[in-house]
C-alpha cells in the first residue's frame, strides 16, 4: 500500500518484504504446481479459472507494520532520526571493523528530469547535453571512475547530434561498465498515476533503445526522486531481467523503522508469489534526500561540507563551506568523512555504504568533474577505500507532509495520457495486422507507406506517451508552460496515432475480400428527451432512486439479490491550507466538508432519456465567480454536468451489472473557484468496512492493495493513488469504482468511498515548482459503480488460507471498456486507389523483424454473481485457425521486455493452460523465421485469446504488440 507521505513527503506501498537471509529460490522448497487440461486432435478445454489467488505471508507485511509506527517523533524538527541509541550501536560496530570492514560505494550521478521547471528540450540545451559529453571525456580521462544514467529520453536525444568519435567512446564505456545505465526506462516513471500498460510500454521503448545501441542490458534500478514507490513497479523490473534496485523517496517513519530494525535492504516481494520468483533485492537509501547533503551520513551539516563543486559565480550553502582536500588536511577530513560512513553502515547488517554524489542537473560543468574527483581520490586514496559511483535531488521543508495532492492534481491531462494509451494499443495492433498482411501479400505501395508511418508516426506518438510517464509529468507538478509542452506533444501524439490507425483501415478498405453485412446498416434514432416525472431509474439489475430536490442518487436496489442500500452520491470540496497544499500536497484547512454548488441557486437545467439501450438523466450546474472582474477569461463561470445511467442488457452481460457515471468539470476561469479539493463521495449505509476503514485501490491497475485508516497522520494522509478501481466491502457487500485515469481516493469515514476529481491552488507548496495550479480545464470523468452483493466467501482458499482480493469478473470487464474504449472511425468516400501520401524516401526507421505479445492472465474475485463461469471454456482449433494455421512451435517465451528469451513453447495447449494467475508473460517468435509467420504466429493466438469468450477464465487486459528494433534489421 502506498504509504503515505511525509515529511521527506513519500510513501512505500504497503508489500510484502522478505529478509534477504531467507532464500526464497530454494529448489528444495519448490513444488510443481500441474494445470490439467483435456486435450483431443482439435479442441482445447481451458479450465475455468475462476480460483481465488492466495495472499502468502512474509516476513514483514508493511500494511500491518504501518499503523503501528510513530508519526510524531521527537526528531521530526531537526530532521535527523539519529539518537543515542543509533550512536551507540555505531560505536559498538566500530569495534568490530577489523572483521567486519567497512565498504563505501561512492556513486556519481545527475539527476536528469525530462520536464519539470523547463521543457525538455530546454534542459537538453541548457544542461543535459553538456552533462553527457563531458561525462564521456572525463571518464576516458579519469579511468577509475564511473557513472550513472537512468533517462533514455535524454540520451537518446544526445546520440542525435553526438559526433562519431563521442558515440564510440561512450560505447567503449558502457561495454567496460564504467557508464551505467540504470533502469533502461525511457523515463524515470511515476508509481502512483501510472497504469500498468504505460508503465511497461516505456520500459521496453527503453530497453529496446539500449539494445540496439549499446547491446547490453540493464541489471540495476535506480529510482531517487518518484514521490513514493508501489509494489507493481518491483515485479515489472524483476520479470524484465532487473535483479536489483534502489529506492529513496518513502514515509519518514519507514526510514527510521529500517534504520532500527536494520533492514534497509530486503526482497521485496508480491503477495501472491508463493516461492518468491518475482522476488527483487531492494535497497533504501536511508536518509530524506539524495543530494551530497542528505546521503553521505545522518548529519546533513557534515555531508555539506563535501560537495566539492564550487563553479566562479556560485553560491549556495556548498560553496560557503568549500574546503579543498590538501596534505595537510587530509587525515582530519578523512576521520570526520568516516565517520559518517560508519554510522550509516551501522543502520546495516552489512557493514556495506552506497553514497549517491550528485544532484539536478549537477557536473554540467568540466571544472566541476575535477573538483569532485581530485578531492575525493585523495580522501580515497587515504582511506584505501573503493571508489564506484555517484547520485542526488529533492526539496524539502520541517514539517511532515503529505505528497497525496498529486494524485489528482491536473486531471485533464491525467485523461489525455490514458487515451494516448488507448489509441496506442490499437495503432500497434492494426498496425501489425495490416503491415503483416501488406508483406504476405507484397503490396509493395502498402509497404512503402506502413513503412514511413512507422518512423514518422508510430515511434513519435510511442516515445510522446513514453516520456510523459515521468514523475514530473504525469503527475501534473511540472510548470504551466511546462505542463502545456507535455499537452501539445500528447495531442500531437494523438494525431499521429489516429494516422496510423486510419492507414491501416484504408489497407483493409481496399481489400478485394472486404464487405459491409447489410444487417449492420441501421440508422440511429435520435433520444428522445422527457420530463423529470419520475424519480427513479431501473434496468434488470438495478432499481435507483433519485432525490427530488438534488438530483443525484439516494438509494440503490440491487434486484437479483433482492438487496438495497441509501446509497449516497455527494460532491463537496475541501478548503486547502495556504502555502501546505498545491500540486505536490494535500492539506485541507479543516477536515469538515464545504458544498462544491448550492443545488437551488445553481441548478441550471435537468434532461432525463429513456429508450432502448439505455436510460439516463443529466443534471447542469453553472457556478458564477464571486466576484467581477473586467477579464471575461478569468470570471469565467464554473459548469459542472453530472450523468448516470444505466443500461438495458441481458442480467448477464457486464454492461447490466454497473451504473456508468459520467462528469464534466469546467471550474472555470483562473479567479474562480480558487483554493479547493473537489471530490465525488458515496456513502453506503450498509457495508461496514470497519472503524479504521478499509479501503481497497488498484496498483497501477495491476493488482489490488488493502489500505487501513490511520487516524493521527489526517485525511492527507489517508488519500491513496488509484489509477483504475478501487472498492470498499464487508462480509455482506462491495462497492466498486472504477475509473478512466489516475486520482486519488480515500475512505476516511465507515461506509464512505471518495475519489478526489479536481484542484485549484493559488499557492506554491515548496516542494521546488515555484507557483500554484490554476490552469485546469473542462475535463470529462468516466466511472462506473458495482454493488455487488456477495454469494461466496472462501472460493477455493485451502487450508484455511487467505484470498487475495481482486475486482470481479464484471469489474474487470467494465474497467476494461473504461480503459480501452472501440475507436470509430468515419471514411465518406473509399477510393480503390488512394494517393500516395508518403515521401520518396527511405525512412530512418523501420519495422523491426520482431514483435511482442505481452499477455496479462487477471484473477478474478467469484465471490460474486459472474458474467461467465464455466467448467471450462472449449476452443475449437480447426475453426479458430480457419483461415490462418498457427505454427506454435514457433513461439518463445521471453523477459518482459525481449531482452532474455526463456522457453520454446511447444503446443497451444501451453500457452493457453499455464499462465499463472496475476503473471504478465511475454512471446516472440525467433529470429531465424520469416517476418510474416512470427507476426501471423502472435496476432492469431492474440486473437483467440482475445475473441474465443475466454473472458474472466484467460483475459487480456493488455494486448500489446511492439514492434522495435532488438537486432540488426533483416528482411524476408
Amino acid at each position: 500500500m502506498f504509504m503515505k507521505l511525509l515529511n521527506l513527503e513519500n510513501f512505500l506501498e504497503n508489500s510484502m518484504i522478505s529478509l534477504p537471509h531467507f532464500n526464497l529460490n530454494s529448489s528444495a522448497t519448490k513444488k510443481k504446481v500441474s494445470v490439467k487440461s483435456h486435450l483431443s486432435e482439435n479442441i482445447y478445454i481451458v479450465p475455468q479459472s475462476c480460483e481465488a489467488v492466495q495472499s502468502y505471508p512474509a516476513d514483514i507485511v508493511t500494511n500491518t507494520v504501518f499503523p503501528k509506527l510513530k508519526f510524531d517523533p521527537e526528531w521530526i524538527d531537526k530532521r535527523e532520526f539519529w539518537n543515542n541509541k543509533f550512536e551507540k550501536r555505531y560505536q559498538e560496530r566500530r569495534k568490530l571493523w577489523s572483521k567486519l570492514p567497512l565498504k563505501v560505494f561512492i556513486v556519481p550521478h545527475s539527476h536528469n528530469d525530462p520536464g519539470w521547471l523547463k521543457t525538455i528540450e530546454t534542459y537538453f540545451q541548457s544542461a543535459t547535453n553538456k552533462i553527457i559529453n563531458s561525462a564521456v571525456d572525463k571518464l576516458s580521462k579519469f579511468q577509475n571512475m564511473t557513472f550513472i544514467w537512468t533517462e533514455i529520453s535524454f540520451l537518446h536525444m544526445w546520440w542525435e547530434s553526438a559526433s562519431q568519435i563521442r558515440k564510440e567512446n561512450l560505447k567503449r564505456l558502457v561495454k567496460e561498465g564504467r557508464f551505467e545505465i540504470a533502469t533502461g526506462g525511457w523515463v524515470m516513471t511515476d508509481e502512483a498515476n501510472v497504469h500498468i500498460y504505460s508503465m511497461v510500454d516505456q520500459l521496453i521503448e527503453g530497453h529496446t533503445w539500449i539494445k540496439n545501441t549499446f547491446d547490453t542490458k540493464p541489471k540495476t534500478s535506480w529510482s531517487i526522486d518518484p514521490f513514493g514507490h508501489g509494489k507493481t513497479f518491483p515485479y515489472v523490473l524483476r520479470i524484465s531481467g532487473i535483479d536489483s534496485m534502489l529506492i529513496m523517496r518513502i514515509h519518514y517513519a519507514w526510514k527510521e523503522w529500517f534504520a532500527k530494525n536494520q533492514n534497509g535492504d530486503f526482497l521485496w516481494s508480491q503477495s501472491w508469489d508463493r516461492y518468491g520468483d518475482y522476488s527483487i533485492l531492494c535497497h533504501n537509501f536511508p536518509y530524506d534526500i539524495y543530494s551530497i547533503k542528505g546521503s553521505c551520513g545522518p548529519s546533513s551539516k557534515i555531508c555539506l561540507e563535501f560537495n566539492f563543486r564550487k563553479i566562479p559565480g556560485e553560491f549556495n550553502e556548498y560553496t560557503a563551506r568549500f574546503t579543498p582536500i590538501t596534505s595537510t588536511n587530509v587525515e582530519e577530513r578523512a576521520e570526520l568523512l568516516i565517520e559518517q560512513y560508519g554510522k550509516t553502515g551501522s543502520l546495516y547488517p552489512h557493514n556495506v555504504v552506497l553514497v549517491p554524489l550528485g544532484d539536478d542537473f549537477t557536473f554540467n560543468e568540466d571544472l566541476e568533474w575535477d573538483q569532485q574527483f581530485s578531492n575525493y581520490q585523495k580522501l580515497i586514496n587515504f582511506i584505501n577505500a573503493n571508489f564506484n559511483k555517484y547520485f542526488v535531488d529533492i526539496r524539502f521543508e520541517g514539517r511532515p507532509a503529505y505528497w497525496s495532492g498529486y494524485f489528482t492534481t491536473r486531471p485533464r491531462l491525467k485523461r489525455l495520457a490514458r487515451k494516448i494509451e488507448s489509441n496506442l494499443r490499437s495503432a500497434e495492433i492494426i498496425f501489425t495486422l495490416a503491415y503483416n498482411s501488406a508483406r504476405k501479400s507484397a503490396n509493395d505501395f502498402f509497404i512503402d507507406r506502413f513503412q514511413s508511418i512507422y518512423s514518422s508516426d508510430l515511434v513519435p506518438a510511442r516515445r510522446a506517451s513514453a516520456l510523459f510517464q515521468h514523475h514530473d509529468a504525469i503527475t501534473g507538478t511540472s510548470k504551466h508552460y511546462v505542463m502545456m509542452d507535455y499537452e501539445h506533444k500528447l495531442l500531437k501524439a494523438l494525431n499521429q496515432l489516429n494516422i496510423v490507425q486510419i492507414e491501416g483501415f484504408l489497407y483493409f478498405l481496399s481489400s478485394k475480400g472486404l464487405h459491409i453485412r447489410p444487417d449492420m446498416n441501421t440508422q440511429l434514432k435520435e433520444p428522445n428527451p422527457i420530463s423529470m416525472d419520475e424519480d427513479f431509474l431501473e434496468n434488470k439489475m438495478y432499481q435507483l432512486v433519485i432525490s427530488e430536490r438534488g438530483k443525484f442518487l439516494i438509494s440503490l436496489t440491487h434486484k437479483k439479490a433482492r438487496n438495497s442500500d441509501n446509497l449516497e452520491i455527494y460532491f463537496g470540496k475541501y478548503a486547502t491550507s495556504q502555502f501546505r497544499s498545491g500540486a505536490y500536497l494535500f492539506k485541507p484547512d479543516i477536515v469538515e466538508v464545504l458544498d462544491m454548488f448550492d443545488v437551488e441557486k445553481h441548478m441550471a437545467e435537468v434532461m432525463v432519456v429513456s429508450g432502448q439501450i439505455f436510460s439516463q438523466f443529466s443534471v447542469l450546474f453553472q457556478v458564477p465567480s464571486k466576484k467581477a472582474f473586467t477579464n471575461k477569461l478569468e470570471s469565467k463561470p464554473g459548469y459542472f454536468v453530472h450523468t448516470i445511467r444505466l443500461y438495458h442488457a441481458p442480467v448477464n452481460k457486464e454492461l447490466s451489472q454497473g451504473i456508468y457515471i459520467e462528469n464534466n468539470f469546467d471550474l472555470g476561469g483562473s479567479m474562480n473557484n480558487r483554493d479547493i479539493d473537489l471530490f465525488m463521495r458515496f456513502t453506503s449505509n450498509t457495508i461496514d468496512n470497519g472503524k479504521n476503514p478499509v479501503i481497497y485501490t488498484d496498483s497501477s491497475g495491476f493488482q489490488m492493495q488493502k489500505r487501513q485508516k490511520v487516524e493521527n497522520i489526517g485525511i492527507e494522509g489517508n488519500y491513496f493513488p488509484i489509477t483504475s478501481s478501487a472498492f470498499i466491502e464487508d462480509d455482506e457487500n462491495r462497492l466498486t469504482l472504477l475509473v478512466n485515469h489516475a486520482q486519488g481516493a480515500a475512505s476516511w469515514e465507515t461506509g464512505v468511498l471518495e475519489v478526489m476529481v479536481d484542484r485549484r491552488s493559488s499557492y506554491d507548496d515548496s516542494r521546488g515548482m515555484g507557483e500554484g495550479v490554476l490552469d485546469s480545464k473542462l475535463t470529462k470523468h468516466q466511472y462506473w459503480l458495482l454493488f455487488e452483493p456477495k454469494i461466496n466467501q472462501n472460493n477455493h482458499i485451502k487450508n484455511g488460507g487467505t484470498k487475495e482480493l481482486s475486482l470481479s469478473s464484471s469489474a474487470q470487464q467494465l474497467s476494461r471498456r473504461l480503459n480501452y474504449p472501440i475507436e470509430y472511425f468515419f471514411i465518406k468516400n473509399r477510393s480503390d486507389s488512394p494517393k500516395k501520401l508518403i515521401p520518396n524516401t527511405t525512412p530512418n526507421n523501420i519495422p523491426s523483424d520482431s514483435a511482442l505479445l505481452i499477455l496479462h492472465k487477471q484473477s478474478a474475485d467469484c465471490g460474486f454473481y459472474h458474467i461467465s463461469c464455466k467448467e471450462g471454456t472449449v476452443i475449437n482449433k480447426k475453426y479458430m485457425f480457419s483461415q490462418h494455421i498457427v505454427n506454435v512451435r514457433n513461439i518463445i517465451r521471453t523477459s518482459l521486455t525481449g531482452l532474455y528469451e526463456n522457453e520454446k513453447l511447444v503446443d497451444l495447449s501451453k500457452l493457453l493452460t499455464e499462465l499463472r494467475p496475476m503473471t504478465l508473460n511475454t512471446f516472440r517468435n525467433p529470429w531465424k523465421l520469416d517476418i510474416l509467420e512470427r507476426i501471423e504466429n502472435l496476432t492469431n493466438i492474440a486473437r483467440i485469446l482475445g475473441t474465443s469468450g475466454l473472458k474472466s477464465e484467460h483475459d487480456i487486459a493488455h494486448l500489446q504488440v511492439h514492434g522495435g528494433n532488438l537486432v540488426e534489421r533483416r528482411w524476408a
